[in-house]
């Protein structure tokens, strides 16, 4: 194994790094056209997890601190109201489908066999096809106040009314996944409208108060140090919830800070914590280029499509929570 580490990698050393790990390399039947960047993003995350070494795995992976899977349960998932069913013993259903089958992934892709949020597709005959398609609404939330979630402004951008939040859509032991709640594990919107702020933040008041979750501990900007270590709870894609850690502040501004954080979309809206403390440092908001499809596209073993050499990843803007903290303690 070269002591290159695995994000400066070029394209050669890493598909020849997989295959000494024995990890296959498969094709997709996504689409072509994923840019270089995207596809070596891949590959590093493939090999990454192959040396277990990846930086976002499951609430249940053995490297999460306890804390953390203590904050992720007043993590909640956004979702539309049409991907929730109603059981017969008052209880709720989540619509899903395994991921790799929505985008046509091989089995040996990361997550492929994992559940992602869907939504009923009104426009698709079910005589013809499957009547569940990807949602384009799912999102990150979490809760600042036993009625009360806060969110990314972004991710609300749907009639709030249409939306509702899941806590504890998360991998168990097993490889299964919770995908059946009860009542109190999913919450509607009270008002019609959030208390918004003008940096890319939301307040949104609950239909009820939340039962058995606390709300977590929020830092304002002076907690936020340049390389102090911070990590991540959300849902990518509409996955089960995944943590992001061993990452660091690259740069503070006066509202916001930049991260390296390896986030996708669907982490919008998500808790930032300080790696120590676990308190809330910020609110994922812009996901920059680490913002990826899933997708490999593998020609012959070597693909001249693929860069030589990594391109340099965008940074993730987390929204800093002073305002928020001031406009939820003059909440009604």
């Amino acid at each position: 194994m070269t002591t290159t580490p695995i994000a400066s990698m070029s394209m050669q050393q890493l598909l020849e790094e997989l295959e000494a790990s024995g990890v296959p390399v498969a094709a997709s039947t996504e689409p072509s056209g994923n840019s270089p960047r995207r596809v070596h993003r891949e590959i590093v995350l493939r090999l990454e997890a192959a040396l277990g070494k990846a930086d976002i795995v499951d609430i249940i992976d053995p490297v999460v601190p306890q804390i953390a899977e203590e904050r992720a349960m007043s993590v909640a998932a956004i979702v539309r109201q049409e991907a929730i069913a109603q059981t017969d013993f008052g209880g709720h259903w989540l619509l899903n489908r395994r991921y790799g089958e929505i985008h046509g992934f091989a089995a040996t892709e990361q997550w492929s066999d994992q559940p992602t949020i869907c939504a009923v597709n009104d426009k698709v005959s079910y005589l013809r096809h499957p009547p569940l398609i990807s949602s384009t609404t799912h999102a990150t939330a979490f809760l600042v106040r036993s009625d009360m979630l806060a969110t990314a402004r972004h991710c609300i951008s749907r009639p709030l009314q249409t939306l509702c939040f899941v806590f504890d859509f998360s991998m168990i032991t097993g490889g299964f996944c919770h995908c059946l709640f009860r009542p109190g594990d999913v919450y509607y919107p009270k008002a019609s409208a959030p208390i918004e702020g003008t940096e890319d933040w939301a307040l949104i008041q609950l239909d009820r108060n939340v039962e058995y979750r606390q709300p977590l501990p929020l830092a304002g900007s002076a907690a936020v140090k340049g390389g102090m270590g911070i990590c991540a709870i959300g849902h990518p894609h509409g996955l089960p919830a995944k943590y992001s850690h061993q990452s660091t502040v690259t740069r503070k501004d006066a509202k916001s800070f930049q991260s390296n954080l390896r986030v996708y979309g669907g982490n919008s809206g998500g808790p930032v914590f300080d790696a120590d403390t676990h308190s809330v440092l910020g609110i994922a908001s812009q996901l920059g280029s680490s913002d990826v499809t899933r997708a490999i596209q593998r020609i012959d073993g070597r693909s001249t499509l693929l860069p030589t050499e990594p391109e340099t990843e965008g940074s993730v803007t987390c929204v800093m929570l002073d305002d928020l903290i001031a406009a939820l303690a003059k909440a009604p």
